[in-house]
């Protein structure tokens, strides 16, 4: 069972949890994220949504399915979007000593 459910933000989701795409996700997570659009993500071979957080966040672009991982995989996949862009933003300033 998908225990994080029954936290209240999680209650209302618009896609049907689906654990074959949690399994490949958790996989392409290991293998990392390559690429952060404002509402879509590379990770691994996939084009995975990272808009509509929590209710649609984490389903694959690619599958006409369109169904989501575990509530547990697509919190991990949040934070590996945000570190992916605050390694972004912490790149464009390394360089810069001023000040």
């Amino acid at each position: 069972m998908d225990w994080y459910r029954l936290i209240p933000g999680f209650w209302s989701q618009n896609k049907k949890t689906f654990k074959p795409w949690d399994v490949a996700l958790n996989r392409a997570l290991d293998e990392g994220i390559t690429h952060v659009g404002p509402h879509e993500a590379k990770v691994g071979p996939f084009v995975v949504w990272i808009s509509n957080w929590p209710y649609s966040f984490g389903y694959n672009r690619d599958d006409a399915l369109e169904q989501l991982p575990l509530v547990k995989t697509r919190m991990r996949l949040r934070r590996a979007v945000e570190q992916w862009q605050a390694d972004r933003y912490a790149e464009q300033f390394e360089d810069n000593t001023g000040c």
